[in-house]
């Protein structure tokens, strides 16, 4: 059960407006988030620091969610950042003598598709 669901009186959420990109153009070929995006590298390159989906962030995300599978299948702390880098589910179905997981297609949309029929949706 979420803590939080948005929606529910109790909940601490609170909703705000969309602001778009000045330079969207919704009669275009590019996503919205695409121009959100591009506009917050241009405010970073301008104010002299990182862009706020940079590299370093991204690498702490992953260094997150790793130690989050490690704790989950170790039932133990884990210190970050970690010293062994191999993915843990990996690591795990080698531990059980598990074949290694079947490699997804790409490029993304048809990895999403096979996803798609993978769950059936």
């Amino acid at each position: 059960m979420p803590h939080d669901v948005p929606g529910d009186p109790q909940a601490q959420w609170q909703a705000l407006e969309e602001v778009p990109s000045t330079h969207y153009d919704p009669a275009g070929a590019a996503a919205e988030a695409d121009y959100a995006f591009a506009d917050e590298y241009v405010r970073a390159l301008d104010e002299g620091r990182d862009h706020l989906c940079s590299g370093a962030e991204g690498r702490h995300v992953m260094e997150v969610l790793m130690a989050i599978f490690e704790v989950g299948a170790r039932c133990c702390q884990v210190n970050m950042p970690q010293v062994d880098r191999r993915h843990p589910l990996t690591v795990w179905r080698q531990e059980a003598a598990l074949p290694a997981a079947a490699q997804m297609q790409r490029p993304y949309p048809e990895w999403l598709a096979a996803e798609d029929r993978r769950l059936q949706r």
